[in-house]
C-alpha cells in the first residue's frame, strides 16, 4: 500500500524550492526522472528509488481540494494555489515524504495532507506568507 503526501502550497514551487527542501533534509539524496519526465523520483546515494512525485498541478477552485482531500484544508490559500503530490511504497521512506511536503511549505506557506491520518497536523503545518 502507498503512503501519499498532497501538500498545497501558495507559491508554484520552482526547481530551487525543490532542491532546497530536499537538501535540507539530506544533501546525498538525488533527483531523477522517469516516464519522459512525468514522474520525479528522490532516490538515496545508492540510488535506490524512495519517494516518487508528479508535476505540480494549478488548483484553481478551492472546494476541489476539500472535496478531495478534507473540508477546509483550502480554507485561506490563496487562489490559486498548487498541489504537489508525493507517493511512497516503502515504509522507511515515509518520513522523507513528510519531511519533504514541510520543507515546502517553511519555503511556499501553505498546508500538508497526510494519507494516513487523513488530515493535516495543525501544530506543525499551517498558511505560512
Amino acid at each position: 500500500m502507498s503512503y501519499d503526501v498532497v501538500t498545497l502550497v501558495s507559491e508554484f514551487p520552482k526547481n530551487p524550492d525543490i532542491l532546497g527542501a530536499i537538501s535540507d533534509i539530506d544533501p546525498q539524496l538525488r533527483l531523477r526522472t522517469r516516464r519522459g519526465g512525468t514522474t520525479v523520483e528522490i532516490a538515496d546515494k545508492q540510488g535506490r528509488s524512495l519517494v516518487a512525485f508528479e508535476p505540480t498541478q494549478q488548483v484553481d477552485v478551492a472546494g476541489e481540494a476539500d472535496r478531495l482531500l478534507e473540508p477546509g484544508i483550502a480554507a485561506g490559500l490563496p487562489s490559486p494555489f498548487w498541489w504537489v503530490e508525493t507517493r511512497t511504497r516503502v515504509p522507511e521512506a515515509r518520513w522523507l515524504s513528510d519531511a519533504f511536503a514541510e520543507g515546502l511549505v517553511r519555503r511556499l506557506g501553505g498546508v500538508v495532507w497526510r494519507s494516513s491520518t487523513g488530515r493535516r497536523n495543525p501544530e506543525t503545518e499551517g498558511i505560512d506568507q
